[in-house]
């Protein structure tokens, strides 16, 4: 255990000065120690052990706040659409909307401040009919769209249609047909060569004329020329007609298919825009998102919300705090807020409801300083926020001043001496110890208690006594120790009677 220097003592003093005693105890009950002014020396106190339940009160202010405190901003967009420009015209300029001027946003009904509203209740309502009329026509532009749409892929799908019955069946077809007339001229050819063969041969018997023979031979010329035509019919056919043909039809299905997709497109964007306007239309009616007491909000100029008041998007509009969910948010000094922790217990006592006795619960512990308490900044202490999370279901509204006692367990096997027996020497923090030898200065170390008594940690033990007050051993006689006679013969009874 480490010693507390003065300079420990004096930061320990502040957090004494400002702590409860044990969380519900008074009075006497709280200490029941001996303090007896003998009229032989100061007075004196018994070193106890401290109950491991014990709790000491840490009082510090605090604030009734709201667990759930909502900002309602404007959503309305100030949108244009449908050959509906947006106009210009009067203040607030642009404030995260889409255009640069709120005109037409006006508020036409309005709920009266300090109203108690429920969730979903209506609190005020800005004119809808330009966005009403912006809607209708893009309802006619979507319509118009879906039309455009069904157009396209009803051509698509005829696209899609022709290309399949050209490569599926047309195709194949005609290269049926112009291989069949390429067998049919080999036929040809082939049987008028028998012909001629045969007519060559019967010639020298005189059987056919030398005319028969040369019509014969023109005969063959002619089938000749004629397989000729078929096969090269067949090899255009297939290394130009039906390339080109099937280039067409890819093609005119690939224009259908980029015509269907921007006339998807074109419908997606007007069905968006129309959603947009119905949004804003539906935005044009504030609701409450929870339970709460409805508070105005104020615009850049500190114009208050009224009636008529031309509003733009993300203007903040009202404030509402949730009065059936209170929480208080205590500020605790740099030199005490060590001793704070989630989970501890906590009693709040309102000011503005006396006798009133709130049971909570430490929520939170900032790490960071208020930098808003001006106080504390012009004072040179800052202040940490500790929440306080109310057991209690009681309706409080947000600002109420609240004094905020936080329970602080104590320390592990710690003792415990009346804070009056505590002195600082030099620069150590000792207490007088009465014992057989006399008065003997002794350092301890000690933890901050209540502000009648303080946790021992080092130094003493249980059921020494220690001398109360300011001590000035040449000022005040002492009582006697017990001689060492008187201890033999006790202890010699003791023995006897054993």
């Amino acid at each position: 255990m480490r010693l507390v220097t003065p300079t420990r003592l004096l930061v320990l003093a502040i957090p004494m000065a400002a702590m409860t005693g044990f969380a519900g105890l008074t009075g006497a009950e709280r200490w029941p120690w001996d303090r007896d002014r003998r009229p032989e020396g100061p007075p004196v106190a018994k070193v106890e052990r401290l109950d491991p339940q014990t709790r000491f009160g840490l009082t510090v202010p605090g604030q009734v706040k709201s667990a759930q405190y909502t900002m309602i901003e404007c959503e309305v967009e100030n949108i244009s659409g449908a050959g509906l420009p947006t106009t210009g015209g009067g203040g607030g300029g642009r404030r995260g909307g889409r255009s640069q001027t709120p005109a037409g946003l006006t508020i036409i009904s309005l709920v009266p401040e300090g109203t108690y509203v429920r969730a979903g209740q209506v609190l005020a309502e800005i004119d809808p009919s330009r966005f009403i009329e912006i809607a209708r026509l893009l309802r006619i532009s979507v319509e118009e769209a879906q039309a455009v749409e069904a157009k396209a892929r009803y051509d698509l799908q005829a696209a899609e249609i022709a290309l399949a019955e050209y490569l599926d069946g047309v195709r194949l077809e005609t290269l049926m047909q112009l291989e069949g007339q390429v067998a049919l001229a080999k036929s040809q050819v082939q049987q008028q060569s028998d012909h001629l063969d045969w007519t060559n041969r019967i010639l020298p018997l005189g059987y056919v004329s030398l005319s028969a023979l040369r019509d014969e031979a023109i005969s063959m010329l002619s089938a000749q020329l004629a397989l000729e035509q078929a096969e090269r019919a067949l090899a255009d056919y297939r290394s130009y007609t039906e390339p080109k043909l099937t280039r067409q039809l890819e093609a005119r299905l690939d224009q259908a298919r980029a015509t269907y997709t921007f006339a998807q497109r074109r419908r997606e964007m007007d069905e968006d825009r129309l959603a947009l306007a119905e949004q804003q239309i539906e935005r044009c009616t504030i609701r409450a998102p929870h339970d709460g007491q409805l508070v105005y909000g104020t615009t850049r100029d500190d114009t208050p919300i009224r009636l008529g008041l031309e509003v733009y998007r993300r203007m903040r509009l009202f404030m509402l705090p949730d009065l059936e969910r209170p929480v208080v948010q205590a500020q605790v000094n740099q030199t005490q807020i060590w001793m704070v922790s989630e989970g501890q217990e906590a009693l709040v006592r309102v000011d503005a409801k006396p006798g009133l006795v709130l049971r909570g619960k430490v929520a939170s512990v900032s790490p960071f300083v208020d930098n808003e308490d001006r106080m504390a900044q012009l004072s040179g202490i800052m202040r940490y926020n500790v929440r306080i999370d109310l057991e209690d279901r009681e309706r409080l509204l947000p600002g109420l001043s609240a004094e905020v006692e936080i329970l602080i367990p104590a320390t592990q096997d710690a003792l415990t001496i009346p804070a009056e027996a505590l002195s600082v020497v030099g620069n150590q923090t000792i207490c007088y110890v009465l014992g057989p030898g006399g008065v003997e200065p002794r350092p301890v170390g000690v933890l901050p208690g209540s502000v009648e008594r303080l946790q021992v940690v080092e130094g003493l033990s249980e059921g020494e006594q220690v001398i109360l007050g300011p001590y000035d051993p040449s000022s005040e006689p002492l009582p006697p120790p017990p001689s060492q006679p008187e201890l033999t013969a006790s202890a010699s009874e003791g023995a006897g009677t054993a």
